[in-house]
This record gives structure tokens, C-alpha cells and sequence, in this order.
């Protein structure tokens, strides 16, 4: 580990200026709120949880954490330096154990990519435990790029305008998802995870492949390329996803395209 709450880079001040701006603005915490925090072991997740408990010393308003991770059995990775780290910070967390290779595999259709069924599962695996435990919201890594790449996936290839909300309401209307790291860049969790000397993990899916050449992936490596060649090309896409305008585009139910008529010149006399 790097110094702890001591470390003062240029990097750690940046994302926690960025994800104090999302707190503030879509009020994502608030007073008496037990958030729990998913840690996959990536270095999003990772970075998240520290930048969460870096701002729950600075608010002004009482908040809990609860740091949850969550072995589906889909692949061996090395566990415990997860929960060595945990203790030796002094994280509150819980290890949930639930294997999910045989429900992957029966619920996914022949021929079709398992991560979208992967991700269900453990959703509901977290919503199953914020309501034992008490909690009120539940914290995700999701970063601008992750919008990004989500807009232009839908888009290309659901034909829908859609992407990652900073807050996100489950079906029952029990459980609030929240993104603190909306407006945090990818880069800037990968130098913070370094800097800090993380212990990341990556577990050894057996879906690994399907990652590499799905549609996210695909979204994420034209979006690359047109970072390559434009320099801030993803930052302008995410920035767009609060800037909408809907007289400019076609979805009727956002704009009354058929109320709209020009004032016949009698009406200027």
C-alpha cells in the first residue's frame, strides 16, 4: 500500500473533486445513508471505495459504509489479498459466496454472450444483501468512460439513447444504485490504483472471451480510436449525456413535434 489517508496527489485530489461534484448534484449520499460498496478488485472498484471513505470524513452529514465482495465461483483469483486488505484498513465488509457457473449457463440462451446474464445474477445477489444488512444505497465503480462506451453500445446495436444514470431505482423500488464516479476518467483510476498500490485481482472467467468480443468491447475500442485520433472524444460524449436537447431529436414523447407550427404572418401585424 501507498500511505494511506496521508496520500495527497494530484490524482486523488482530481477524483475527489470529480466525485464530490456528483454527490452534491444528484445528492447520490445522504445523511444516515448505510452505502454499500460492490469492490469487485479492479482498480475502479478499489479506487471508489477509497475516495468514498476519503469523503465521508470531509462531509458534513453522518454516513456508513459496508464494503461487499462477491465470489460467484466462475474462476480461481487469489481472495484473500481482497480481505487482507480490508482488514488491514479497517473496511467493515462481508465475502458472499455464490456460485453461479450452473444458473449462468441455464439462463443464457444458445449461442448468446453469458455476461449480461453474469451481471443480473450478481445484481440481484446485492440486492439480496443490501436489504439484509440494512443498506440504503449500493455504490458501483461504473466511470465516464463506462457512459461512453454504454451510449455508443446502445446505439449501435439496441438503437435506443440510453446509457448509465448516477442514480438508478431497482424494479421493486426497495434499492438505489449509485454511480459516484460518473465524472471521474478511466486513466485516473488506473494511475490512483498504482499510486496507492492496490492489490488488484482479475479473476479467470471462463467467459473471458465473450468480454473481448462483445458489443461493450467493441464500443470501447472505437472509442479509443476516435480518443487517438480527436484527443478528448469520450470526455465530450459523456459530457453530452447532460446536455440533451430534445427538440432536436425524434422521440415524440419529449418533444410535441405535432404542437409545433410557425405563426402565420397575420399574427406579426
Amino acid at each position: 500500500m501507498g500511505n494511506g489517508t496521508n496520500h495527497k496527489g494530484k490524482t486523488e485530489n482530481r477524483l475527489m473533486r470529480r466525485a464530490g461534484k456528483a454527490v452534491k448534484r444528484f445528492q447520490l449520499i445522504e445523511a444516515g445513508d448505510r452505502v454499500m460498496v460492490a469492490v469487485s478488485g479492479g482498480k475502479d472498484s478499489l479506487s471508489l471505495l477509497w475516495i468514498l471513505r476519503n469523503l465521508q470524513r470531509r462531509a458534513p452529514v453522518h454516513f456508513d459504509l459496508l464494503v461487499i465482495h462477491v465470489d460467484q465461483h466462475t474462476g480461481a483469483y487469489p481472495k484473500d489479498r481482497l480481505i487482507s486488505f480490508f482488514e488491514n484498513e479497517g473496511f467493515d465488509y462481508l465475502v458472499v459466496d455464490e456460485p453461479a457457473g450452473g444458473a449462468i449457463e441455464r439462463l443464457t440462451k444458445e449461442g448468446a454472450n453469458p455476461c449480461s446474464v453474469c451481471a443480473r445474477l450478481r445484481r440481484g445477489i446485492l440486492y439480496t444483501q443490501m436489504k439484509k444488512h440494512g443498506c440504503t444505497k449500493l455504490a458501483l465503480g461504473h466511470h465516464r468512460n463506462d457512459l461512453a462506451a454504454t451510449l455508443l453500445m446502445n446505439l449501435l446495436f439496441t438503437s435506443q439513447i440510453k446509457s448509465m444514470p448516477p442514480k438508478l431505482l431497482s424494479d421493486d423500488g426497495a434499492c438505489m444504485v449509485i454511480r459516484p464516479l460518473i465524472y471521474c476518467d478511466e486513466s485516473d483510476t488506473r494511475i490512483f490504483a498504482r499510486e496507492m498500490g492496490f492489490p488488484i485481482i482479475k479473476v479467470n472467467c471462463p467467459y473471458e472471451h465473450h468480454l473481448e468480443h462483445g458489443e461493450r468491447a467493441a464500443a470501447e475500442r472505437l472509442l479509443g480510436e476516435l480518443d487517438k485520433k480527436y484527443g478528448e472524444a469520450t470526455a465530450h460524449i459523456a459530457a453530452a449525456l447532460g446536455r440533451v436537447v430534445p427538440s432536436h431529436l425524434t422521440d415524440e414523447q419529449l418533444f410535441d413535434f405535432s404542437g409545433l407550427s410557425a405563426r402565420k404572418s397575420s399574427d406579426h401585424d
